[in-house]
């Protein structure tokens, strides 16, 4: 589902070994192009700012450009992959 913010996309389906129940108290500055995870929910961040779910990686990707056709990266339906570029300590 899109929502919430322009592109910001609620990503269902996930594996239940990842769930992570919402912060209790939410980040003030979560970057935008933080990929995170609230229940059994992931998404990216598409601008700096408070944000209640857990951070588990970045993108640089453009989730939103009004100067895109369609402006949105995704759209209902779509299946989204993540993968691992690198891990830091």
């Amino acid at each position: 589902a899109i929502g919430s913010s322009p592109g910001f996309g609620y990503l269902h389906g996930l594996d239940q070994r990842i769930f992570m129940p919402r912060k209790t108290v939410p980040s003030l500055h979560m970057l935008k192009g933080t990929v995170t995870i609230g229940g059994m929910q992931a998404g990216i961040s598409v601008s700096t700012g408070p944000n209640g779910w857990n951070a588990i990686g970045w993108t640089g990707l453009e989730m939103f450009d009004l100067g895109r056709t369609p402006p949105c990266l995704f759209a209902p339906g779509d299946q989204i992959h993540f993968r691992v570029e690198r891990i830091e300590p």
